[in-house]
């Protein structure tokens, strides 16, 4: 599962380097709101397809119903850029700051913060298809592992749950670190493994 979580880094930081340099356009006026939040869609698309894709093993392996879980997230993710590009429009959420030495326009740091995380929603699309999968081969069982960063309270009791019926954890991204969770779930079928396992 290694590859995987790796190749899943590697599609969410192609995400946020074409959302950024978007953003970045937008803060230094070279493009407008609504160009901005047509590119942060394009990426996102391609974000959460290709996680699917990844988290089922091919293109070729996605199910309907999967593109369809896909797809919701996307329309999902649509509805926050709309009102971030509103808030935008209306002057709610700065995007840049002035230099105070060059006079010119600079990305303001939490417009770019708040941007960045929708490139980080990719890993809880990669492990929300993952856990389906898993669930239609026949797994009974899951348990949050945590990941090798700090982790916020909420994924620390998590994964103290040990296991538990599959589909009964909350989701990836469900908890205080949102989007920026990096944990997994680990599976298992037959006999409830033991917490040691």
């Amino acid at each position: 599962m290694a590859k995987v979580h790796k190749d899943a880094e590697r599609i969410m930081e192609a995400a946020a380097q074409d959302m950024g340099v978007a953003s970045g356009r937008l803060a230094t006026g070279q493009i407008t709101v609504d160009e901005w939040r047509d590119a942060m869609r394009d990426a996102s698309r391609r974000l959460h397809t290709s996680s699917t894709a990844l988290a089922q093993g091919s293109w070729e392996s996605v199910s309907a119903r999967e593109w369809g879980y896909a797809g919701a997230k996307i329309k999902s993710e649509y509805k926050y850029l709309e009102g971030f590009a509103k808030d935008i429009a209306s002057g709610k959420v700065p995007v840049y700051t002035i230099d105070p030495v060059t006079g010119e326009r600079i990305p303001a740091g939490q417009f770019m913060a708040r941007a960045s995380m929708y490139a980080e929603s990719g890993h809880g699309t990669l492990e929300a298809s993952r856990r389906r999968g898993e669930q239609e081969a026949g797994a009974q069982w899951e348990r949050r592992v945590l990941a090798d960063a700090k982790n916020c309270d909420d994924c620390v009791e998590y994964a103290l749950m040990g296991w538990q019926p599959i589909g009964t954890l909350p989701e990836i991204g469900d908890s205080a670190c949102k989007s920026n969770c990096r944990c997994e779930f680990e599976f298992a079928d037959g006999a409830k493994p033991g917490d040691d396992e």
